[in-house]
């Protein structure tokens, strides 16, 4: 699955993200491609990898079979969980906790309100809050 400006249910607000007011569930991947932020009402699920040229802000929980990956913030208003790697060039951010089968890495800061885990490497360029 991948997400376009051409994505049903997209809205554009005041030209500065782009808001979903639903779930985004996917048998497989799902690849983000949009030129602004995409804020999504609900939960991000895929069963492959997800992937985002941008950033990726769910107000549920994050979860990927596969890998997450972002080119800006990752941000859970509950959790983040991969059975593979997290990776983000700035932040990753979860209400609730951090969880990676494999590594978790930031090129900024990582921030969980609950525990944050890893089969792997944690690295962040800056801080480790939890």
């Amino acid at each position: 699955m991948t997400i376009t400006k051409d994505y049903e249910g997209l809205q554009l607000i005041n030209d500065e993200y782009y808001k979903l007011d639903c779930d985004i569930v996917s048998d497989e991947y799902i690849i983000i491609n949009l030129d602004k932020p995409l804020r999504v009402c609900g939960n991000i699920k895929a069963e492959g990898n997800i992937i985002a040229e941008g950033y990726i802000y769910a107000k549920g929980y994050i979860y990927a079979k596969g890998d997450i990956y972002a080119f800006g913030d990752i941000y859970a208003g509950g959790y983040i969980y991969a059975k593979g790697n997290i990776i983000a060039l700035r932040n990753i951010y979860a209400v609730e906790h951090i969880d990676a089968g494999g590594n978790i890495a930031a090129g900024g800061c990582i921030y969980a309100e609950g525990y944050i885990t890893a089969g792997g490497c944690i690295y962040a360029k800056g801080y480790i809050f939890v």
